[in-house]
């Protein structure tokens, strides 16, 4: 809304004309202040009513920023809104409806139904020539596009975003999205376009977005920074995070920026920093109940133990992240179950009246109906109840089957310590610590009968690959050569974490290193250059 002012001007005339004359003067100066205070008001409304259809669909959410619902009771919420906005015909909120509920489970790992969500928003949206519903539209697509480690199709519909939030003036949103752009250039190693976008996020954020927005950018960088080994300017900007959102007085979200400060120490090998950040934010998150960080904290707890050394230390946190997990996912199916029988019962209560309202033959043909409706519901529910009983069996198994892993590794390395020394004793020779570093990739998880194996069916696919590879590298070692592999077979990340056994962070490292023994420039793609290689 334009506030105006309004004035009006007296001009007096006596029969002095010098009078006059000031007292002319003096209003022309007046006119041109108030003209100038008009246009200072007009600029700032019109900059205070610039649209932010982000910020605008929060005041529309029915459940509060910080709610301590679960996931399945934000579903129901969302799911009423969307059916009162379908009932009244508001299209607008009806599109909140599908970005709430999109939200809620891309947040829950139910990405069937996340995906259905954003297709019905796509089709709600190509009715209208909005670019803000196109923009906020491309970004939920670029996450989608993250769920499967697809980097540059998510940043295709990040900048697409940025163009309809440009045509659209929010401003907001171009800031977010900048930043969003920032990281995934991060993700696919190209730090030099990471940097510029995020220079560009950084000096629009200020004016368009609020604290705890600004806090997550620079938390957000601080991992760049991490990224590039750059470790020390990465505990600088997570300080920034933490200093921007403990102003509003925010502990969980401090917590998480807490977390990856601590994170950082184990990075720059301060363990003795870590673990006592650490242990803080355990009893911190014991005493606020907070379980979704603390499956966090207990994991990178174990990292941080693994890192150090100490692995009795790392399995005890391993098992403490697996079971508190299994514990949350539970509780969650309890709830499902919960409410499936609550729906059953609704639906046996609803049928029971109908029959008493109709005629004889009528009540015979929906009893069978309902018998058969509860038939289908006691198979389904029975068979939920299996399916998920076996989904915990598997789960149990798989955390064995890691811990067993993880004693594999650690008879391992106490048998390579105990060789090493009694070979020092013998011949009194040093091994340094990139040897130390290595032999430790090299001895994870898969033995050299496993290497041989996949090596004699990676032959069969890539005839005369490894020899290209040794003769073209010939400094790589035996672990960077099982990377340079795993990238040849396109593997992302988390799986090439899982095949060699240690983190992610672990396998960036060993990344930075490849690059750095190939020669690569910065701006190379690194697993553009191995796919063609």
């Amino acid at each position: 809304m334009y506030t105006f002012i309004s004035f009006r001007l007296f001009l007096h005339g006596d029969k002095k004309g010098d009078n006059t004359k000031k007292i002319t003067q003096l209003t022309n100066k007046q006119l041109i202040k108030y003209f100038y205070l008009l246009f200072l008001v007009l600029f700032i409304s019109s900059a205070n009513a610039q649209p932010f259809f982000k910020r605008e669909m929060m005041k529309e959410d029915p459940i509060p920023k910080k709610s301590a619902l679960s996931a399945s009771q934000k579903i129901k919420i969302h799911e009423a809104y969307l059916k009162n906005a379908i009932a009244s015909k508001n299209e607008l909120h009806q599109l909140y409806g599908y970005f709430f509920l999109f939200a809620d489970h891309y947040n829950s790992s139910e990405y069937l139904a996340t995906n259905d969500y954003l297709l019905k928003a796509e089709v709600l949206i190509s009715k209208y020539n909005r670019p803000d519903w196109q923009a906020a539209y491309h970004i939920r697509k670029a996450l989608v596009f993250d769920i499967k480690s697809n980097s540059k199709a998510a940043l295709k519909e990040y900048l697409l975003a940025y163009d309809k939030a440009t045509i659209a003036k929010d401003s907001l949103y171009m800031a977010e999205i900048l930043e969003q752009i920032s990281a995934t250039y991060g993700e696919v190693d190209n730090y030099p376009e990471a940097e510029k976008y995020f220079a560009r996020a950084e000096k629009m954020m200020p004016k368009f977005a609020d604290k705890e927005q600004i806090a997550q950018a620079y938390n957000n960088y601080s991992n760049l920074k991490c990224y590039q080994n750059d470790q020390k300017a990465g505990l600088k900007y997570i300080e920034i995070a933490i200093s921007i959102i403990r102003e509003l007085k925010d502990p969980y979200i401090e917590s998480m920026y807490q977390n990856n400060k601590a994170i950082i120490w184990t990075e720059m090998e301060q363990y003795d920093k870590a673990e006592i950040l650490f242990k803080k934010l355990e009893i911190q998150n014991k005493n606020n109940n907070w379980k979704d960080r603390q499956v966090q904290n207990f994991l990178t707890q174990a990292v941080l133990y693994e890192s150090w050394g100490k692995y009795q230390k790392a399995i005890e946190y391993y098992i403490k992240h697996y079971e508190l997990k299994d514990e949350i996912e539970g509780n969650e199916v309890n709830e499902k179950m919960s409410d499936l029988e609550k729906q059953f019962l609704n639906e046996k209560k609803e049928n029971i009246i109908k029959d008493s309202q109709i005629k004889l033959h009528e009540s015979e043909r929906r009893i069978i109906l309902l018998l058969l409706a509860l038939s289908i519901s006691f198979i389904a529910i029975a068979t939920i109840t299996l399916l998920l009983k076996k989904q915990k069996k598997e789960t149990q198994y798989q955390l064995e089957t890691k811990i067993a892993a993880l004693n594999e590794v650690t008879a391992l390395l106490i048998e390579k310590n105990r060789t090493a020394l009694q070979q020092k004793s013998e011949d009194k020779l040093d091994s340094t610590e990139e040897q130390s570093s290595e032999t430790f990739l090299n001895k994870k998880i898969l033995t050299d009968s496993d290497w041989s194996t996949f090596k004699t069916y990676f032959e069969n696919a890539y005839p005369n690959y490894i020899k290209k590879v040794r003769d073209q590298y010939p400094k790589i070692t035996a672990g960077e050569e099982r990377l340079f592999l795993c990238l040849k077979l396109n593997l992302k990340n988390k799986e090439i974490a899982t095949i060699l056994g240690i983190s992610n962070d672990s396998v960036k490292k060993s990344r930075n290193r490849l690059r750095k023994k190939m020669g690569l420039d910065l701006d190379a793609n690194l697993n553009e250059y191995i796919l063609n290689f």
